[in-house]
């Protein structure tokens, strides 16, 4: 990437100031030390803005202790560095709240069930503007306490599980993916009952099964419109 573009203070990706985290599963944030240091180099300037479940702040602090090295160097070395962009603002969630609000866009945080996390420690995001809602779910096994979050939504991202593929597994692996996932029929189950203008399926488990047959399968389950969704991908 071109020097001038790569170290630019206008880039995207260095004005990038605010995560909203659903559980600190590790899948979820081996991302965030490069969230947390890569836009600072790149012209970020404030302290970033974490919204996520009780253990947040610990894990960013240690984050920050750990490349401990790398940040001193650029901040009393040659680098041009400015003291704040790689530092953190933390706002740890643990019910249903309004997590964000602006005149554009007003973010709730609620509560969802994902496997053995205790309560309040994993959640989904209702994000409403004046034209459209989208519910993020998180990680979460079928529940429908749930539906009420997710009513009214134009575009819901659910996150899915190959039926087909769970069913090959060992019993106890079964047991627990249905305890913290939501399955195809599952979902299917959401979809007619909350009927989103467009059902996107999200952290896809597929245990064996290809993307394909995956898409197939919900389909077996759902008339509505859905996609599997990949990275980059934009919905309106």
């Amino acid at each position: 990437m071109p020097e001038d573009i790569y170290f630019s203070n206008d880039s995207v990706y260095g004005e990038m100031n605010k995560v909203f985290i659903t559980h600190l599963d590790s899948d979820h944030v081996l991302g965030l030390p490069e969230l947390m240091l890569r836009p600072w180099i790149m012209g970020r300037s404030e302290p970033l803005k974490m919204v996520g479940p009780q253990g947040l702040n610990e894990m960013a602090s240690n984050i920050i202790e750990a490349y401990q090295s790398d940040i001193d160097h650029r901040l009393y070395g040659t680098q041009p560095a400015n003291e704040l962009g790689f530092t953190v603002d933390v706002t740890e969630i643990s019910d249903n709240q309004v997590v964000h609000e602006d005149d554009k866009v007003t973010v709730t945080a609620f509560r969802v069930p994902h496997g053995s996390w205790a309560e309040g420690m994993a959640f989904g995001y209702r994000v409403e503007t004046p034209d459209k809602i989208v519910v993020i779910s998180g990680d979460t096994r079928h529940d429908e306490a749930l539906y009420e979050h997710f009513e009214g939504a134009d575009i819901l991202i659910h996150e899915v599980m190959s039926e087909a593929g769970v069913g090959q597994m060992a019993q106890d692996w079964q047991d627990y993916m249905y305890h913290a996932h939501t399955s195809t029929q599952q979902l299917a189950e959401i979809g007619n009952k909350v009927a989103p203008e467009l059902l996107v399926m999200t952290h896809p488990l597929l245990f064996g099964q290809t993307d394909e047959q995956l898409h197939d399968e919900m389909a077996s389950y759902y008339d509505g419109n859905f996609k599997l969704a990949s990275d980059l991908d934009i919905y309106e």
